[in-house]
């Protein structure tokens, strides 16, 4: 398009003779317009304000609003709009006008651009009111004729509706016409609606209208904003969907129903492309064919089926092509061998592709078959129905009987039982009553037990179950019910609760507490000792706890795994030796044998135990274990101190630590002092003070004579003080406020140190904390370590004349003679072994009878021993294991075996810290040995007797009749299993003489009651 300047558009516009026009630019400036403008808008040259304004009609306004969007968008490349548009001419007149619009652009500046209008007139205004009313009574008309309302309405105000409208909402014409619109819907929905209005929404959308009556109704809206009179107006088709909602309910309720029918059936889907490649299949399809999805894509469909099923059921591509749907059956032979029967249905698709649902028939007729034979069970079973089924009428006489009424009531027909009233039938009269009333009251009685008799007078026990039969009006018009009869069960019930009688007396009078628990581990039954060792009062509150009710979380914890593993494995749990905790932190120890429980099936159902209090045991077996470990640190103790060059070697206050310290570990106290005698013997000095809590040595005041007398004067008459409670005992008396409470001493352990037979001080071991009860092997390790400082004080004062090696060799030999074990030092370098006197003769030996050497050891050995310990000395040397620490056994001079308790140290090392030499104790636990033997065969002997009861045991009834007996009687009488002997009596059993005697002394019990007692009975069976 050429560019024009602001002059050359004035110069062209003013030339222009018709039709009338005027040029603005788009920064709003009215730039000019031409004379027939003037003569027919009745403006002058000069006048050049806005003129739309001024000129426009009403209904113009929004058609006008619409006509400056466009003329915005010509300076976006649209060059050209028009609009019709009523304006006011110079005579005042309204007059319809075509007004165009043309871009012109100037000098490429786009707001200097121009618009240009020019203003062609219709026809007269009257034809334009009259081709309206035509239009508009078309319009009417059309509107008329529609089956859904429609309305014209401003900002939801209707300004025109239809009949449809009208007939649709309940409102006449007139009262539609200026309603607001948005009375017809549901207030719910009214936001909504407007939203759409006021958005001019124009697809259509639902809500729920509402009627003149306040009936509401589901309603379609769809909107279009039209002119109308001039002026821009919605137009809304209202459509009532009443009836295609209901279409859709039922359409969905269709397809749910649908659905349920296909959840039920299993089949396969299969997509192939125009070649017949299969592209797509579902899990079922891969299941059908047998084969892999990897496999299944791919392949022509034709591989699924062998050439000759083909060539009896060809497919049928020609029929897919011209749309149809092809059913066929073939038969798919998987790799595996296996041959499906199968069913198809194909499609083809409007793209070309093959669609079929494959159906496994095999199954459909399996299934099939199944539901012909379900039909024909369900038609049987009121013919056969084991329990009774009967209907009576409000006079309580017999309609309608099964088979079985008259075959349990001993009738030989059904017809023989109608219209007899049911009293005769019932036993009990009040029975009858609560029946009645509870029918009555509640409109049905479920399983109510009672007792009915036959034709014959025969007791029936049976549970009645009936309900009110009801007409179409809802009268009642007679009852139906069932009777099942549970005589046998009732039998049987009897039966289980003598047995069950029996089971509780056993229960309640056994010595170990016996329980069963359900598959939770949660006690469902137990004997009265578990209630009692559980601190409850009755064996009913037990049950439906578990241990984490009674124990630690952490040991209920570890019982509840291994009872789920008895349960998950079936194995058993024999003679478990457990550490009980408790709740209250009490700890006792029980001996448990846990076994799986099964139902008649051999389902596991829980867990059987039966668990033995072996507390005090137990605690002996600890108190025991405790003195032999302590034992053994103490000579160890002794050993180590014994051959300790240090010891030998140093000064005495030197010596004195090494032997404080030992001491304390050994003995596990808080403090160990040595103490000695002044000259005078008016004092008692600490020359060394361990305190094991502080870690360190510590100083200690004097002790005078005249401050403590009376203590002074027991050490001196008994050579030592034990006390177990420094609290009461009267000879420490003196100590307590100055010595004993100030350090927190609640025991002493003080050992008098005797040198040539005269006291030369004291080994103090004091005990810090609860007061603590001294053992004898403990005041035996005072005193010897007491005689060992003795000793030691003594070698000290011959020092200058013995040498080191005799003083550290009279030291071992008195600590040789002050214990009864065996000690032995072995020269690894020269594998020469040392043996104590007391190591010889433990084993009946001479001292020096064999030879002193480490094979001497080793060839003693008892050859099942000998390669375990040779072991455990190899892994100590190679510091692999903390200690050397064994029991063997070792061949006596006298060809017995004798049990060995082995502890050894290496006491000395070269500079690779190689070991060169190891010490050691032997200790003699053959007694031990034999009596841990004995416990085991006692424990052994004792889970026998409770096993297998070794008495005979026997029960009758009034008649003498035997109801049960134990194996081993029912062995004696020549039978494999009591139940062979139940209902039996003595002539049976027993010869004629010895059976009169035995007949006399039951009559003669059951009649006083009083037991009869025969110290000895010979029983001749009749074999």
């Amino acid at each position: 398009m050429p560019s024009f300047t602001p002059s050359d558009i004035k110069l062209f516009v003013s030339h222009l003779a018709m039709p009338a026009f005027a040029s603005y630019q788009l920064s709003g400036k009215l730039l000019t317009k031409n004379a027939a403008f003037e003569q027919v808008f009745a403006f002058d040259r000069n006048d050049v304000d806005p003129f739309f304004e001024k000129i426009l009609h009403a209904e113009s306004q929004n058609p006008y609003a619409q006509f400056c969007d466009e003329i915005a968008s010509l300076a976006n490349g649209k060059e050209k709009s028009e609009q019709l548009l009523n304006l006011k001419n110079k005579n005042n007149e309204w007059v319809w006008y075509t007004v165009y619009a043309s871009l012109y652009p100037v000098n490429n500046d786009a707001e200097q651009n121009i618009i240009v209008f020019t203003f062609a007139i219709q026809s007269s205004h009257a034809e334009l009111r009259h081709r309206l009313a035509e239009s508009e009574q078309r319009f009417k008309t059309l509107a008329d004729a529609s089956f859904g309302g429609i309305a014209i309405h401003d900002k939801g105000v209707i300004l025109e509706a239809n009949q449809g409208l009208s007939k649709m909402t309940g409102f006449t014409y007139d009262e539609l016409i200026g309603m607001n619109g948005l009375l017809l819907i549901a207030p719910i929905h009214r936001n909504y609606v407007m939203e759409r209005i006021v958005s001019g929404y124009e697809e259509p959308y639902e809500a729920v209208g509402i009627r003149k009556d306040d009936s509401t109704y589901p309603l379609e809206i769809q909107g279009k904003q039209v002119l109308h009179r001039g002026k821009l107006v919605s137009v809304t088709e209202f459509r009532d969907i009443t009836q295609r909602k209901e279409f859709e309910k039922a359409i969905i309720e269709s397809e749910v129903k649908y659905k349920q029918i296909i959840d039920f059936a299993v089949d396969g889907f299969i997509i192939g492309n125009s070649n017949g490649i299969v592209i797509e299949v579902n899990n079922r399809l891969i299941e059908i064919v047998g084969r892999t999805r990897d496999e299944v894509l791919g392949m022509h469909i034709s591989s699924f089926f062998s050439q000759k099923v083909l060539e009896q059921t060809p497919f049928r591509f020609d029929m897919l092509e011209k749309g149809e749907t092809v059913v066929s059956q073939r038969e798919i032979t998987r790799p595996n061998g296996d041959t499906v029967f199968i069913e198809m249905h194909s499609k083809q698709m409007p793209d070309g592709t093959y669609q079929a649902m494959v159906r496994d028939v095999t199954e459909r007729v399996s299934i099939e078959n199944s539901v012909r034979q379900s039909e024909k069970l369900y038609r049987s079973i009121i013919e056969n129905i084991e329990d009774v089924y009967f209907r009576y009428d409000l006079n309580q006489q017999l309609v309608l009987v099964s088979p079985s009424g008259a075959s349990l009531f001993g009738f030989s027909s059904v017809n023989q039982m109608l219209g007899l009233p049911m009293d005769a039938f019932w036993v009990n009269s009040e029975e009858k009553q609560q029946f009645l009333e509870m029918l009555r009251t509640e409109g049905k009685a479920r399983d109510y037990r009672t007792t009915l008799k036959t034709k014959k007078g025969k007791i029936i026990t049976a549970y009645l179950s009936a309900s009110y039969i009801s007409n179409s009006k809802g009268e009642r018009v007679g009852v139906e019910g069932i009777i099942h009869d549970i005589t046998q069960r009732a039998k049987a019930e009897k039966a289980l609760e003598h047995e069950q009688f029996l089971m509780r007396n056993l229960m309640d009078n056994v010595i170990d507490q016996v329980y069963f628990k359900d598959k939770e581990s949660k006690f469902i039954r137990v004997s009265k000792n578990v209630a009692q060792r559980f601190g409850l009062k009755r064996s009913d509150d037990v049950l439906g706890k578990s241990d984490f009710d009674f124990f630690s979380r952490e040991y209920a914890q570890k019982t509840y795994g291994n009872e789920q593993s008895i349960i998950a494995t079936g194995k058993p749990l024999v003679n478990l030796e457990e550490k009980e905790v408790w709740k209250d932190g009490k700890v006792t120890w029980a001996s448990t044998t846990k076994m799986p429980l099964f139902d008649p099936d051999g389902n596991v159902v829980g867990i059987f135990g039966i668990s033995r209090d072996i507390t005090e045991r137990k605690l002996y077996e600890i108190a025991l274990k405790e003195r032999e470990e302590r034992a053994i640190r103490q000579r160890m103790a002794i050993a180590e101190l014994a051959v300790d060059n240090r010891v030998a070697e140093a000064n005495l206050s030197e010596a004195f630590t090494i032997v404080v310290k030992k001491s304390a570990e050994a003995l596990a106290v808080a403090r160990v002092g040595i103490w000695l005698l002044s000259d005078d013997k008016q004092s008692l000095t600490c020359f060394a003070m361990y305190d094991s809590q502080k870690g360190r040595f510590v100083e200690c005041h004097p002790l005078s004579v005249d401050d403590y007398p009376v203590y002074f004067k027991s050490i001196y008459k008994e050579n030592r003080t034990f006390v177990n409670d420094v609290l009461t005992d009267e000879r420490v008396k003196e100590l307590r406020p100055d010595y004993l409470q100030p350090n927190g001493i609640s025991s002493l352990l003080d050992a008098g140190i005797t040198i040539e037979g005269h006291l030369a001080g004291v080994v103090c071991f004091e005990h810090v904390g609860q007061k603590r009860k001294w053992e004898v092997d403990e005041e035996s390790f005072a005193a010897t370590i007491a005689s060992f400082v003795g000793q030691t004080i003594l070698s000290s004062r011959r020092k200058e004349s013995e040498k080191a090696l005799a003083k550290s060799e009279e030291r071992f030999r008195y600590v040789l003679q002050a214990t009864n074990d065996g000690v032995w030092d072995w020269d690894l370098k020269s594998n020469k072994t040392f043996y104590s006197d007391n190591y010889y003769t433990m084993l009946g030996y001479k001292p020096g009878e064999f030879e002193l050497a480490y094979q001497s050891w080793i060839d003693l050995m008892h050859p099942n021993d000998k390669e375990f310990t040779q072991i455990l000395i190899r892994k100590y040397l190679k510091e692999e294991s903390p200690d050397f620490n064994a029991e063997f056994r070792l061949k006596a001079k006298d060809g017995s075996w004798r049990w060995i308790h082995a502890r050894g140290k290496v006491v000395e090392y070269d500079n690779d810290r190689k070991p060169l030499r190891v010490v050691g104790t032997h200790i003699d636990i053959t007694e031990r040995k034999q009596m841990e033997d004995e416990l085991r065969d006692s424990a052994n002997f004792l889970q026998t007797v409770l096993d297998t009861i070794p008495v005979r045991l026997f029960w009758k009834d009034t008649k003498l009749r035997y109801l049960g007996c134990n194996t081993q009687f029912a062995k004696d009488m020549g039978y494999n299993k009591p139940s062979n002997i139940i209902g039996k009596t003595d002539d049976e059993l027993f010869q004629a003489e010895q059976n009169n005697q035995f007949r006399s002394d039951d009559l003669a019990i059951i009649k006083t009651g009083i037991p009869i007692v025969t110290p000895e009975e010979l029983l001749i069976t009749p074999s």
